[in-house]
């Protein structure tokens, strides 16, 4: 759940303070788009997740964090079990990769923030402070000071993490949710899933059984769902269009299953999520 997500424009050319916000994500979900901010920069505060990005995955943890640019097509979603925790600020202008220059974030799609340094504070102080306080010409100098601030200590203290290398540590149930994760939008089956792992079918329902305590079938069709609730709630597409997205090319089985899962149809559940009292349910 977005427990803040704040926008500013202060008609700045040179440097702007475009936005920040704090989500604590839930067990698997996922968000995946083409970035349309100019630059947003992440810090996982607990938790772990992973980001897709040109062709890479990077596994993130707690006082790591990513960057998105405009013009990306990317993919990140939280664990299954220690969903992360993130904070995150914005910004823009014609001199932004100017004042980048002199850091490791003018190219690094992912960071290591330094144990009680100074960044990770200035991020969170930006965001609290943006929780309690209103748009004005305290905030707007305030704002602009921290995200000088900001740009020193990054300076000093963030370290860009190269791109990952084939895990080789990872265990098979670990490879197959992530393979999950990463195709749940094309027309993948249990069969598909036990041929990249290199089992059979039988094993694999066993590996997810022990893992997970669902078979993998469930484990999909769940995968799947979680993120279809997530764009019925925060997105307008048609429910045809989010069928597809999720990997239902029949809008019939997917609001079959849908409502079989949730209690309520798509549109039905669309209608209640924005409801107050109810989307703290589920």
């Amino acid at each position: 759940m977005r427990q803040l997500w704040q926008h500013f424009d202060y008609g700045l050319t040179d440097l702007q303070f475009d936005e920040c916000g704090i989500q604590q994500f839930e067990p698997y979900q996922v968000y995946q788009y083409t970035v349309y901010q100019p630059y947003i920069i992440h810090w996982i505060a607990s938790g772990k997740g992973s980001l897709e990005v040109d062709n890479h995955c990077y596994p993130l943890t707690a006082n790591q964090g990513f960057i998105l640019r405009r013009g990306q097509q990317v993919k990140y979603y939280a664990d299954g079990k220690e969903p992360w925790r993130n904070y995150w600020i914005g910004f823009s202008g014609q001199r932004l990769e100017e004042f980048l220059q002199f850091t490791q974030l003018a190219d690094a799609h992912c960071i290591q923030f330094q144990d009680e340094g100074q960044c990770q504070a200035i991020i969170q102080d930006i965001c609290h402070y943006s929780l309690s306080q209103t748009q004005d010409a305290n905030t707007f100098y305030w704002q602009m000071m921290k995200v000088f601030d900001f740009l020193y200590h990054a300076h000093l203290e963030l370290v860009s993490l190269s791109a990952p290398r084939q895990q080789s540590n990872s265990s098979p149930a670990e490879v197959a949710a992530a393979y999950i994760y990463a195709n749940y939008a094309r027309p993948i089956t249990v069969e598909s899933i036990a041929q990249y792992i290199g089992m059979s079918r039988s094993a694999l329902f066993r590996l997810f059984r022990q893992h997970y305590r669902q078979s993998p079938k469930q484990f999909l069709m769940e995968t799947r769902l979680r993120q279809a609730r997530q764009l019925l709630v925060e997105s307008q597409d048609s429910i045809k269009t989010i069928a597809a997205s999720v990997g239902y090319s029949d809008q019939l089985v997917f609001s079959k299953i849908f409502k079989k899962t949730f209690g309520l149809s798509p549109s039905d559940y669309r209608d209640c999520a924005g409801e107050p009292d109810y989307m703290g349910k589920g």
